[in-house]
Parts: structure tokens; C-alpha cells; sequence
């Protein structure tokens, strides 16, 4: 059975403000709709852009949609935003009987994304029980069909992790399969983030461009992040999204507040010995990120760090330096070029998860852990290092 959908919205012109929508027609058409399906459609404003995946508990109902006679259309009272993210969903009767949307997950939610522009009419056609992967955008505008490409990206990913999913439920998961399904898992997540990644990096639109934001890590990808939180602040400095995009940012990148405890870190010296900070507690720990290639880095350690080693190891101050350095020669020579005699880490991998873990984008990082494992202080340098530890071990 075939239903067509009628969104129909058309404003006069003085109606409503400037970020009122005027003259937007959205035709959907979706197959397959039977007593099955609850006979209403949910449109959702997402209201914070980091959550527009997540259940409408996060969002506000800007309409319901009634069946009648076939045909489904919106209140000529309803208005709609401009330069707005609006979500249609579908749900199910048989797993919410009385069409409570608010305690669906994410992951049963069947939903499309559009923008509604002025003087737009475009038409969405698709199966319901299929709509967040067989929906197409047809006549659609400019921005809804970046909409479409972003579409497109998750249907890749569906699929295949359908895929996935059906080799699990024909074949069973047994212990010696369960590594190889994880495995497989990760790398369709992890080319799925670099296409979003791609995608957001790429896209001139505002909002497609945002949007895909939600599908890739902050503490993966804080360099894209950092530089997409620009981006946005000037195209769209006003934009409730961008605060939201740029606070969400901010909260995630600074996940090691001081007084937080600093992650555990096992890596080998430089005779391959594994040392972890943890196996330090009892000791105030100066955790120094840096490189060989780092000039900034290795005058730090020369005439600042090297003096105040000397000065309080007696004390118990200890020092690690963490390198990221590729090259083992390149890092020892450093090491025994500038005569540091304090620990000196390195796995040698630039993308080694312990600058996940501290977030470091830049070198030299700095973070000086207390007694019992929390931070105490980050990124001092220069005088304000020499003080910060002057004042620490005075009060000793």
C-alpha cells in the first residue's frame, strides 16, 4: 500500500518574522504503510545540534502529523524556522502501542533530515520500513541535496553493518568469531568517520556540514573539530548550532579539568623498559609531551625543565617526557644530544593513544600531577613552571 504525504506550508509574507519560512512545499510518498505502523509522522526540530541523533526527549515536537483519508498535512499553523535542522519520523505499533515516541532509542528510530527554505518545493519518496536508508530527495533545493549526500553516507554504513549483522545471525557468534566481528565492525565505523569527517570538511553548506559532526569523535578528531569550530564562528557567529558545536567542543576537549585523575600511561624508555605513571603516586609528577623536531620542546627542557630536575628530585620530583617521535635514532640522539637525565617515553606512534587520552594538538604540553594521581596544573612554562613548583615545594 502506497501513501502520499502533503506537507504543505504557505505563509503570506507579513505573517511572520524574517526567520519564519514562507512558501515551503515538502511532498513525502512512502510505500509499505500498513496497520502495522502508527499513521502519524513526528516532525522534530532538533534543538541542540550535538543530540540531533538522539531520542525527540532532547528535542521539541513542532508538529504531529494526522492520517486522514490517506493523506497527511501539517497545521497552516505551524511555523517553521529558517536556517533550521527539522527530522521526520516513523514508528511502529507493535513496539509502541500508543505512539510513544519519547521512550524510542536511537538506535529503532527511522527518521530523514530536510531544511525547509523560502519558496521551496521538493518531494521525499521511500519505504517506511525502510525510511532512513531508501529515502530519496527529489526536486529538492540546494541544501537538501547536500542533505541527500549526507544520506547517502549513513546508508553505506547501514548497510553494511547490516551486512555484518546478518553474517553474525547465520553463521553465530562463537569466541574464536567474536574478535574477527569486532574487528570487522571497527573498520566500517572507522572508514564511515573518515567519509563524515570528509564530508563536513568539504561541504559549503552550513547545516549538512554540522550535522555530520555527530558521527565522528572529538577526542579523535579534535584537530577537524578545532578547525570546524572557526569555520563555523565566522560563517555563522550567531547560529545557536555553532554556540552549541563550539561548547561541545570545548567540554570534550578539556576532559582532564584540574583536579580530574590524569589517565594511567605505560610506555618504554629508552631501554624498552614499560614505565606508567601510576607507579609514581607518593610523587608530584611533571608529565612533559614533546619531540625531537620540536625546537620550542628542547630549549623548554635545556633551560627550564633540566634546572628544576636538579633542583627538586631530592625532593621527589619526577619527570617523564613523552615523545612523538617516529624515529628511535632521531629520539635518543636528542635525548643524549641535550643530556636529560629525568625518564624519557616513547612508543614511537605520533598517534599513539596516550595523545588521545591528554588531547595534546600542540608540543610542548605540560601537565603536573599531585601526589595522589590528579592534575594540578597544565601547560606552564618558562617562569610560570619555575613558580608554580617554587610555591609547591614551599609549602611542603
Amino acid at each position: 500500500m502506497k501513501v502520499i504525504i502533503l506537507l504543505s506550508l504557505f505563509f503570506s509574507l507579513n505573517a511572520f518574522s524574517n526567520d519564519t519560512i514562507r512558501n515551503f512545499d515538502l511532498n513525502v510518498t512512502l510505500s509499505g504503510l500498513d496497520k502495522s505502523w502508527v499513521d502519524r509522522i513526528y516532525l522534530i526540530e532538533v534543538k541542540n545540534i550535538g543530540k540531533a541523533l538522539t531520542t525527540s526527549a532532547f528535542m521539541q515536537y513542532d508538529s504531529l502529523l494526522m492520517s486522514t483519508n490517506g493523506e497527511f498535512s501539517l497545521s497552516k499553523n505551524t511555523v517553521l524556522k529558517s536556517n533550521t535542522l527539522y527530522r521526520l519520523n516513523v514508528i511502529q505499533k507493535k513496539q509502541y502501542p500508543n505512539g510513544a515516541f519519547l521512550n524510542l532509542k536511537a538506535s529503532e528510530q527511522n527518521f530523514v533530515f530536510f531544511v525547509p527554505t523560502n519558496d521551496a518545493q521538493f518531494t521525499i519518496q521511500g519505504d517506511i520500513n525502510s525510511f532512513s536508508k531508501s529515502a530519496k530527495f527529489m526536486e529538492a533545493d540546494a541544501v537538501n541535496r547536500e542533505l541527500s549526500k549526507f544520506r547517502d553516507l549513513r546508508k553505506m554504513e547501514m548497510i553494511a553493518l547490516d551486512g555484518l549483522l546478518s553474517k553474525i545471525q547465520n553463521y553465530g557468534l562463537i569466541q574464536d568469531s567474536l574478535t574477527v566481528y569486532k574487528a570487522i565492525g571497527f573498520q566500517i565505523m572507522e572508514k564511515a568517520r573518515k567519509r563524515y569527517k570528509n564530508f563536513s570538511d568539504s561541504s559549503e553548506f552550513f547545516l549538512p556540514s554540522i550535522l555530520a559532526t555527530n558521527f565522528y569523535s572529538v577526542k579523535k578528531d579534535s584537530v577537524m573539530f578545532d578547525k570546524l569550530v572557526k569555520r563555523y564562528q565566522n560563517s555563522n557567529p550567531k547560529h545557536i548550532y555553532t554556540t552549541q558545536f563550539s561548547d561541545m567542543f570545548n567540554l570534550q576537549y578539556l576532559t582532564l579539568p584540574l583536579g580530574g585523575i590524569a589517565p594511567e600511561i605505560t610506555l618504554p624508555d629508552t631501554n624498552n623498559t614499560l614505565i606508567s605513571l601510576s607507579s609514581f603516586r607518593g610523587h608530584y609528577v611533571l608529565v612533559d609531551f614533546w619531540a625531537s623536531w620540536c625546537k620550542p620542546c628542547r630549549a623548554e627542557n635545556v633551560n627550564v625543565v633540566k634546572p628544576l630536575y636538579e633542583k627538586y628530585r631530592d625532593d621527589g620530583l619526577v619527570v617523564l617526557s613523552v615523545s612523538r617521535d617516529e624515529s628511535e635514532s632521531l629520539w635518543k640522539a636528542a635525548v643524549i644530544d641535550d643530556e636529560l637525565p629525568w625518564i624519557q617515553m616513547s612508543d614511537l606512534n605520533p598517534d599513539s593513544e596516550v595523545f588521545v587520552d591528554y588531547f595534546i594538538k600542540k608540543l610542548p604540553t605540560t601537565y603536573l600531577i599531585d601526589k595522589q594521581g590528579k592534575i594540578i596544573a597544565k601547560d606552564l612554562r618558562g617562569k610560570d613552571l619555575i613558580d608554580f613548583l617554587s610555591k609547591l615545594y614551599a609549602n611542603e
